[in-house]
């Protein structure tokens, strides 16, 4: 079995769990996994610019200081 044999079979599984039916609590659910998140996507999407391609999205961001280490010991704080 190759690599590339062995990622498309993990693929191919991921996708059939996101895609089953489901079953939550007891009552079944009208979507899939992925058609759920999907809908979270169309109902409140306004910051999402670009979803479900490659596998990945791309947000709007918001503004925030970033970490720097400590001169002394390196320490994140």
């Amino acid at each position: 079995m190759t690599l590339s044999y062995i990622c498309l079979l993990k693929l191919t599984c991921r996708h059939k769990i996101f895609n089953a039916d489901w079953t939550i609590d007891g009552q079944v659910q009208h979507k899939s996994l992925f058609k759920m998140i999907k809908n979270t996507y169309e109902q409140c999407g306004e910051n999402v610019h670009s979803a479900y391609k490659d596998n990945a999205a791309v947000m709007e961001g918001s503004f925030a200081g970033r970490f720097f280490p400590a001169p002394q010991g390196n320490e994140y704080r």
